[in-house]
């Protein structure tokens, strides 16, 4: 199976050093909508954007070859952004051919922030995220590819899993405004299991502290599901390509679709003080899920990328920390907990890195 649009053809699964083929094939289960909240949300009902404004790109005519200023018009990513990356941009582009325009659903789960950003501690054991955090200030932007997690269908039941990069999780991260709340931007796929053992994938983003919303694809049209393994693309910056504003942008490059959308009303208050920039796997939930088991395909991110003080940088170029998953209910967690999920060591000239699952509880 491809990874970031490269073949790895064995990897480890475990601390136990067990080697195994990656699963050439995989079944997809009964798709069903992300469980959506009940309650009205706190802010207005969202679009993805008004019918007159999400033009979609025109068919038999190469993307690429659009001025930025036209790039625009369609939501698509600009060239300028991926200067020494041309080749990566164009593959983006050549397969953007479908515009995501339909309604947004919001999730009955807060993702959550973290106080993980000690300087300099390198690694840092928690109960919700594992994977790998850019630390001592000045990101805007961030970004990664990966191929959506699979779910085995013989997972703890019912378990999510979301991989996401983000922008300021840390608890101390503080908006621009000087507010108590945190600012953490974030952007990616969910995975999860229902209790009937049916298996469920989606996109997603949220600017906490407001509502995280997923694109409904499985319920809007055919064109737009999101499968176990797609290859996808996600992309985020704060205050960067659109002035006080978040911008998202969310590629299934297996499904030919793509999402952009621009968050915030203008305010400081939406932005992220830019701290620090993840890349993370994490149970969600103010009181944490089960972990879905995704041994088949581990949690993979490719081109793991920020932009720092307007310098590009790899993961493995920052000066981060990593951050192990550890479920602590059972006992206080500064002597004991079980591992769920820890990241690998950074591969490919400090570009790219799995997160390993080992436990749902």
């Amino acid at each position: 199976m491809a990874n970031s649009w490269r073949t790895h053809g064995v990897k480890l699964l475990s601390a136990g050093s067990v080697m195994i083929a990656l699963l050439s094939s995989l079944l997809v289960g009964l798709l069903t909508a992300p469980i959506v909240s009940a309650h009205a949300a706190q802010r207005t009902a969202k679009t993805s954007s008004t019918s007159a404004s999400c033009l979609q790109p025109p068919a038999n005519v190469d993307l690429t070859t659009l001025s930025d200023a036209q790039l625009a018009v369609y939501g698509l990513p600009a060239r300028a952004r991926y200067q020494g990356r041309l080749a990566y941009w164009k593959k983006l582009i050549q397969h953007a051919k479908h515009r995501y325009c339909g309604p947004l659903v919001k999730l009955n789960k807060q993702f959550s922030h973290e106080t993980l950003h000690r300087p300099y501690t390198r690694e840092i054991d928690n109960d919700t995220w594992a994977g790998n955090i850019a630390i001592d200030h000045s990101y805007n932007e961030v970004e990664s590819t990966w191929n959506v997690p699979c779910v085995s269908t013989s997972s703890y039941r019912p378990a999510e899993v979301y991989q996401w990069v983000g922008l300021g999780g840390d608890g101390a991260d503080y908006s621009n405004q000087g507010t108590d709340y945190h600012t953490l931007e974030q952007a990616g796929t969910g995975s999860g299991i229902n209790t009937d053992g049916s298996t469920y994938y989606f996109a997603w983003f949220e600017d906490v502290p407001y509502d995280a919303y997923a694109i409904p694809t499985t319920n809007y049209s055919s064109r737009y599901v999101t499968y176990c393994a797609d290859s996808m693309y996600v992309y985020l910056d704060s205050n960067l390509s659109y002035s006080r504003k978040v911008y998202y942008y969310i590629e299934d490059v297996t499904q030919d679709w793509y999402f952009p959308h621009q968050e915030g009303s203008g305010s400081y208050s939406w932005l992220t003080d830019g701290s620090s920039a993840e890349w993370i796997v994490e149970r969600p939930g103010t009181v944490p899920t089960a972990l879905a088991d995704f041994s088949l395909t581990e949690a993979y991110f490719g081109s793991a990328q920020t932009l720092r003080s307007g310098a590009s940088l790899y993961v493995g170029q920052t000066t981060h920390n990593y951050a192990n998953m550890y479920n602590y209910d059972s006992c206080s967690r500064a002597d004991c907990g079980t591992e769920l999920a820890y990241p690998g060591p950074i591969i490919n000239g400090g570009q790219d890195f799995y997160v390993y699952f080992v436990s749902s509880y």
